[in-house]
């Protein structure tokens, strides 16, 4: 129970927020023309405020935009607490293994309301407990719990002081809920031996990257962070280089995003797959980038995500984005990029489930249809396709694929590779 009586709460929260430079007005809306303006311009001046928030450029972009709807939707009736969107998204990010988001998005939170900061600041410490129950045992967190009376106390003070992400990550390995994932590691570090033609600088780079991966794979790979974006984004080059040796250039290597991410709002909008995204003009990276791959959400594991690289690593060769349910590529391209995913998950993970990573083979759908028919294609006869033709996903002429393929494909293979295949 707070002992304040409410007008010295009113009090302490006028203060705070002339601390802050805020300036309270009072506006009087006489219509619902003038009330709808008023909502818009306070929603505007909350975007540019946000914006000029050096945690902003903290946030995944997906998370960025998150926040910001949670900012929008303070006091909503849509939650039982005036707080309730924003602790929604904190527990969402902790749930998806989103952890160093949270102390940008609370610091964003915080400058925006500061007499709210309490408020959210009370529910981290049942947030945490129920994140290291799903990680590790139930019964070793209450026990350690138990014996640190303090805990709750100093996870609020780390999401303070911004060091949350730090002594999450002690309390993981204090209840026993830290796995080295060795199949990964060794995966990994086989990836960057394989390779060839690799310069000095990139590969001193790797090695960096590398030698921080033992503790980076214990956190999910959704996690956006230095050195998780970093471990993304080698996987992703290490593939590419390993592709453009078998069949040739990207179309579009320097205008490609180089680290895979993930949105969940693509797996709300039910587009679940993985895929090559564009970014919208508003994007801080459309002045740099025409495409990225955006990670299917629920790949949340390293295995998954090696695999979904891996596939969609053949679509960034020749990206292309359109309208949801138009995009029409020859059957060659999914089952080249099926086809990828499992000789990579044969060599470098072979004793990954096939369930484990969604995949097709073996179901007897379009994708394992064109995945059997594309593996019987030798890579040399797959790079003069892709020289004839422009890309895997553009044969125009049916005929002439057929007549390049005719030693090793049916007619009837021939003919599904060369037909349209129509994502969803």
């Amino acid at each position: 129970m707070n002992a304040k009586s409410s007008p010295e709460r009113g009090r302490i929260n006028r203060e705070t927020a002339q601390n802050s430079g805020f300036t309270e007005i009072k506006l009087i809306a006489r219509s619902d023309q003038d009330r709808l303006e008023i909502e818009k311009m306070k929603y505007d001046q909350l975007v540019r405020f946000i914006h000029q928030q050096p945690a902003n450029a903290e946030l995944a972009p997906p998370v960025r935009k998150a926040v910001l709807e949670a900012l929008g939707l303070k006091g909503s009736p849509l939650y039982a607490t005036t707080h309730g969107a924003m602790s929604h998204i904190i527990t969402t990010m902790m749930d998806y293994g989103m952890t160093a988001q949270v102390v940008p998005a609370v610091q964003i939170y915080s400058a925006c309301f500061p007499t709210s900061l309490n408020y959210v600041l009370k529910s981290f410490p049942g947030k945490v407990h129920n994140y290291l129950c799903r990680h590790g045992d139930a019964s070793s967190v209450v026990t350690w719990t138990e014996r640190n009376p303090d805990w709750g106390d100093r996870i609020i003070a780390s999401v303070l002081d911004g060091t949350f992400d730090a002594v999450l990550y002690q309390m993981r390995t204090a209840v026993g809920a830290m796995t080295l994932n060795q199949p990964v590691l060794t995966m990994l570090r086989r990836l960057k031996e394989d390779a060839s033609g690799i310069n000095a600088g990139a590969q001193e780079q790797a090695q960096q990257i590398l030698d921080k991966a033992p503790e980076t794979l214990i956190q999910s790979p959704r996690q956006w962070d230095t050195d998780c974006n970093a471990l993304r984004a080698f996987i992703l080059y290490f593939l590419l280089v390993d592709l453009e040796k078998r069949y040739g250039d990207m179309a579009c290597g320097e205008r490609t995003f180089e680290i895979p991410f993930y949105e969940w709002q693509r797996e709300v909008a039910e587009m679940p797959a993985t895929g090559v995204v564009s970014f919208k003009e508003d994007s801080e990276l459309a002045e740099e980038y025409d495409y990225g791959l955006c990670i299917g959400w629920r790949y949340d594991k390293w295995e998954q995500f090696f695999y979904q690289a891996a596939l969609g690593a053949v679509y960034l060769l020749n990206p292309r984005v359109a309208p949801r349910g138009t995009l029409k590529t020859s059957a060659l391209e999914p089952g080249m990029a099926i086809r990828y995913a499992e000789d990579m998950l044969e060599k470098y993970l072979p004793y990954t489930g096939r369930a484990l990573v969604d995949s097709p083979v073996g179901t007897g759908n379009m994708f394992d249809r064109a995945c059997r028919a594309a593996r019987k294609l030798p890579d040399s006869l797959l790079r003069q396709i892709r020289e004839e033709f422009g890309s895997f996903g553009t044969i125009t002429d049916p005929v002439r694929f057929a007549d390049m393929t005719s030693d090793f494909l049916t007619p009837d293979e021939a003919r599904l590779l060369s037909s349209d295949f129509l994502h969803d």
